[in-house]
């Protein structure tokens, strides 16, 4: 909660002072790494990434790797890559996501085939890769709608969207935008509305000019 409400400080004291101490305490493994992940997360909102990608690298992929949680090793895959997008770090971070799409489609992990299908079209679009990356956008929004996910909808749609109406497509690109706004609204993520307002905006706008 208190990372939500802005208030990094007082979240990372909280996960380092209270909860880690007491799981470490029980002996509790797994539930020490999901914690050192959230205090990484924080480190990561706040643009320390180097510490973000230490704690990822040196302290809970290991854990993960020893009690052989696959599915949690496939996720902090991407977390690693994620940071490494972050400095520019591409290569690395598509050989990561890569190696986490192919983990989830042998785990049926559907959730997981989604967002790192979505991080990899990131990567796309970062190299200018239009043509790579709009199928794998169109992948990524299909199958969160499929699971049902406004997250995922509303920001994987966001950049469909304007994907789309980059290259022509305004009627697919309104569609799609509709859809990621009813999905951004479900979850109050006002920073998605105002932008698909404006897109939707300047592609009506468009339309009655022609």
């Amino acid at each position: 909660i208190h990372n939500m409400r802005g208030e990094a400080d007082e979240a990372l004291r909280i996960h380092r002072e209270v909860t880690l101490p007491v799981y470490e305490r029980i002996g509790d493994t797994r539930s020490t790494a999901v914690t050192w992940g959230k205090i990484a997360d924080i480190h990561e909102q706040r643009g320390e990434v180097d510490e973000a990608l230490r704690i990822r690298r040196e302290v809970t992929l290991p854990v993960y790797e020893r009690i052989g949680d696959t599915r949690s090793i496939a996720v902090a895959w991407g977390k690693i890559a994620h940071v490494h997008t972050m400095r520019g770090e591409v290569d690395e971070a598509l050989e990561l996501q890569l190696k986490r799409l192919e983990v989830s489609k042998r785990l049926g992990d559907m959730v997981g085939i989604a967002a790192a299908t979505w991080d990899l079209a990131q990567i796309d679009l970062i190299r200018h890769d239009f043509d790579a990356a709009t199928p794998r956008l169109i992948t990524s929004f299909q199958l969160f709608l499929k699971l049902h996910r406004p997250d995922g909808i509303a920001v994987v749609g966001s950049a469909l969207g304007q994907l789309l109406w980059g290259a022509g497509e305004r009627g697919q690109a309104r569609q799609v935008l509709q859809v990621s706004r009813a999905a951004a609204i479900e979850i109050d993520f006002t920073d998605a509305v105002d932008l698909i307002d404006e897109l939707l905006s300047t592609i009506n706008n468009q339309n009655e000019e022609r």
